[in-house]
């Protein structure tokens, strides 16, 4: 796994995009609202259209976080061969132009440093997808973990199944790809993606509340016995 602007190093031959395609996701009721609106905002702030990805809720607000992999695999459906695209959260909007038009990657995610502790923590809420078919591979990874266990977020998923991977075309984005509103270092400030973590205020979540668990935390282990479970 490397870190930067999406470049992952001579394994993947660079591209050229004129403009990636954006989706959001959600489920039916308030956050289908949230991320209408977000499209709307992120348009007007920065002439990114986005598209809505619908799909039915299957629980509370943690079952439904992992659904994400599910959602992330129709967006990828979507494109054709050689694309890329990113996948935000209901709750989040492309705050300025981007400058993701030369990007290359099979897939990346954000780690976000937490102000109080300067700790990184995995962030699911901005993805970058491709249309290849280690990207495919991977999110099946990750979309098994959370099928097997829904009770824990998503994120953490993720990390687990970032950590597995062996294939080296994982990219860590950089810096100016997203930030948390009101929950960011001043530095992060002015990265492209918004998280405004509106979700919190809807499911009732202070903004307090740990965006993941720590790293420790996020090794899936059995209930007895304090083993990690085996996905």
């Amino acid at each position: 796994m490397t870190t930067g602007r999406g470049e992952i190093g001579p394994r993947a031959p660079p591209r050229r995009f004129k403009m990636l395609k954006v989706y959001n996701w959600a489920t039916p009721g308030p956050y289908e609202k949230l991320a209408e609106d977000n499209a709307a905002k992120s348009y007007e702030l920065s002439k990114v259209k986005i598209e809505t990805i619908k799909i039915e809720g299957v629980g509370n607000w943690c079952e439904n976080t992992c659904l994400k992999p599910q959602v992330a695999l129709q967006a990828i459906s979507r494109l054709k061969q050689g694309e890329l695209c990113i996948l935000i959260d209901a709750d989040a909007y492309v705050s300025k132009e981007p400058e993701w038009r030369e990007c290359t990657g099979m897939f990346g995610f954000v780690r976000w440093r937490r102000p109080s502790s300067g700790a990184l923590v995995c962030l699911s809420g901005t993805l970058l997808l491709s249309s290849s078919n280690q990207c495919k591979d991977f999110l099946e990874g990750w979309k098994s973990r959370c099928d097997l266990h829904p009770e824990i977020w998503d994120q953490a998923h993720l990390w687990e199944s970032v950590k597995a991977d062996t294939s080296g075309l994982i990219t860590e984005l950089g810096w100016q790809w997203a930030w948390m509103q009101g929950n960011s270092l001043e530095d992060q400030k002015g990265a492209w993606i918004c998280h405004d973590q509106a979700s919190r205020e809807l499911k009732g979540q202070p903004d307090t509340a740990p965006l993941v668990p720590s790293e420790t935390d996020h090794d899936l282990r059995e209930k007895t016995g304090g083993k990690r479970k085996k996905v």
